[in-house]
Parts: structure tokens; sequence; C-alpha cells
């Protein structure tokens, strides 16, 4: 190859403004050089690492010049992590005896670090998961520390999960307030975190060459002693006190006897389980409307319902009248009014009443329960209003 002008032995490289000469009977039409520089292009474009891709001599011998500096460096492991990779297994004859080395290490120190395992017979009605998660309650029963799952990975013959501290702080989750449409913030009280720096490993698997035996290998990391997981939600206890006094009691009275026997629980929980309970009470249908109706007709005695006629299309109202109410002030007002409330349930419903004035008092003679979210027509609230009050 040579850049003289080309002879009747040479010929030009086809590459543009190359000027370089190749033999003519080279089976190429390039030169070397432009050869080696197309390669290196394409490698640059398919990447190196591509897999299954052969390397060239040009990469190896690129490979191979690399000093160690441009050469990517392995993550260092931490020093908690080379203590538990050099920490040693003990294999220990009855999950008793494990347990039992565990809580003495649980109360000698705040810094634990255990790693043992025990054989267990495999029972056909449990599946390795299932195995695992019971091994976990028996680790959360005898520390008092609630695990939290971080990730599992099993087959048919094994299982393994890995757990954390459910008050590790490395690992509580950010806050984010729901963006649904109406929610309201909940007084739940929080756990405290503490550096705990836990781990929880938990694996199962069957021996090999064994159809009847299982090991279950228990590798617990806790650096830090805190106070026991509380559970925040609802006792049974409160539950019970609810249930009993749930047709007569007022939720707000119910809040304040139960945070005085039980101050973990909030009136947030009260109000929500008093609700669930007394629903069963009065809820006829799952439409509002129609439940209210069918409340009303069971007390005929003491109300009048009225019979709306030219309602708007598409608004939905029930009204009635109060007989014990009304009766006693016949003749004896001179004053009414109309008063109006709405937002207080899920689906908006408009409360109206017309009050009447008597002696510096008011007096709620009948109420108008309605919607309007599915009509369209003008005017239709007012239009409503006067199928009521006429």
């Amino acid at each position: 190859m040579t850049d003289a002008h080309p002879t009747s032995e040479t010929k030009k490289c086809s590459k543009k403004k190359c000027k370089r000469q190749i033999p003519i009977n080279s089976t190429h039409t390039t030169c070397q050089t432009c050869r080696e520089i197309n390669q290196r292009s394409r490698q640059k474009q398919n990447g190196w690492s591509h897999p299954g891709a052969s390397s060239t001599g040009l990469q190896k011998r690129q490979r191979d010049s690399a000093s160690d500096s441009e050469r990517p460096l392995q993550r260092l492991r931490t020093e908690d992590e080379e203590k538990q990779q050099d920490m040693t297994e003990v294999d220990y004859a009855t999950s008793e005896e494990l347990f039992q080395q565990l809580r003495s290490q649980l109360q000698t120190s705040d810094d634990v670090d255990f790693k043992g395992s025990y054989l267990m017979a495999i029972s056909p009605d449990m599946s390795p998961k299932d195995r695992v998660q019971s091994v976990v309650r028996e680790v959360w029963r005898l520390t008092g520390y609630r695990f939290t799952v971080h990730d599992n990975k099993g087959s048919d013959n094994w299982h393994t999960t890995r757990y954390w501290c459910s008050q590790d702080e490395a690992h509580k989750k950010k806050y984010q307030p729901s963006s649904a449409p109406g929610a309201k913030l909940r007084d739940n009280v929080g756990m405290m975190r503490y550096p705990c720096k836990s781990c929880l490993t938990i694996i199962y698997r069957v021996v090999r060459h064994s159809t009847e035996t299982a090991r279950i290998r228990i590798n617990l990391h806790h650096h830090f002693r805190h106070v026991l997981y509380v559970d925040v939600s609802m006792l049974l206890e409160a539950r019970a006190i609810i249930e009993e006094r749930a047709q007569w009691a007022k939720p707000s009275d119910l809040a304040s006897h139960i945070s005085g026997v039980f101050p973990q629980v909030t009136a947030a929980q009260v109000y929500n389980y008093w609700h669930e309970i007394s629903v069963a009470h009065w809820r006829q249908d799952n439409d509002q409307i129609i439940s209210a109706t069918k409340l009303l007709q069971e007390y005929s005695d003491e109300i009048d319902i009225f019979d709306l006629t030219g309602l708007p299309d598409g608004v939905t109202a029930v009204a009635w009248g109060m007989k014990k109410v009304a009766k006693p002030l016949e003749n004896r007002i001179v004053e009414i009014g109309l008063d109006a409330t709405y937002n207080t349930n899920s689906q908006h419903l408009e409360l109206y009443s017309i009050m009447a004035e008597h002696d510096n008092a008011g007096f709620p003679l009948s109420y108008c329960l309605l919607t309007t979210a599915t009509a369209i027509e003008l005017g239709k609230r007012k239009r409503a209003l006067e199928c009521f009050i006429g």
C-alpha cells in the first residue's frame, strides 16, 4: 500500500478523499487504514460488550493495553456487609435450640448478628412460602420487632424472603398525601424510626436427594435496640365496646371513653368503626335518596312524606314534615324562613329546612333532601324548591 501515483500494478482506494494505492489484484476495494477505521467505527456503534460478540484482535490489544486506572472498579462492600459475609452459619439440632440461642443474644446485646439453620420435616400441606411466613411470625413474637417484606424469590422446592425492620429509618417511605378529591387527612399515630441497619433473610430449601427433609436458614442483623412495634390498628377490646353501644351511644362519647382506656386508639378510628356498625340499622338501599325514603316510611306516625310534583328532569328529592313539631305550633307562627346546608355526605346531597320562629326560638317544620347532579335545566334548583315550598 502506498501514496504514490497509480501505476499499471496498483489501483486507488475507493474511499472518498483517500489517495492511497492498493495492489491491483487485491480482493479489497479499500486500503488497510480505511478498513481499520471502518471496523473501529462499527465496534463503537454496536458496543464491544454485546452478548455473543467475538473479540477481534484490535479489541484484545486495546483491552490488554488499558491501564488499571481506566478499568471500572468493583463496588467495595461496607463494613457491615463484610461482617455478614464472614459470619459462619451454625447448624442447630432443633428449631427450639435455634430460637433459644437467638433469644439469649437479644437479651445480652443491642447489636444482633445471628446466622443459623435447622432441619425440619416437609409438610405436603404447606408451600415453601407458607413455611417462611410461619418462621417469620415466630421471629416477630420472639424479638418484638415487626419486619416488612423487601422481596421474594422461590420455586417448588425452595423459597427466600428478605425483610427489614418496619421501624428502620433507612427504609421509611416518603409521605404521599392522597390526590383523591375530598380526601381527608387521618390522625393515625406514626411509628418512631431508628437507625437499625436491619436485615432479616429466611430461606427454606428441600435437602438434596431427599423428599422428607428441608432446611430453614435464618440470617438476622439488627444494630439498634429500640422500643417495640405497636400495632396502631383498632384493638379488639375497643371494637367490642363500640359494637355493644353503637345503637344508643353518640360517637363523640364513645371516642372520649375509648381514648381514656386505650390511648393508642384515635378518634377517627372510633368514628369510622361506629359508622360501619351503625350503618346496618338505618341503611335501606345503596341509593341514598331511596334509602332515606324507605327509612322515613317506617315512621309514618311522626312524619308526613310530601309528594313533590313538577320536579325538573334529573332532579331527585324527598321531602317530609314534622307532625309532632308543627301541630303544637298551629296558628302561633308569625314568621318562617328557609335554611340550607350542603356537602354533608359522599354524594353531596343538599338539605333544606323550613324553620318557624316562636317565642324567639326556631323550630323545624319540614325538610327536603335533593340532588341536582344529573339535571341540566336552567333554574333547576329554584324550581325544585318551589315544588317543596308550594
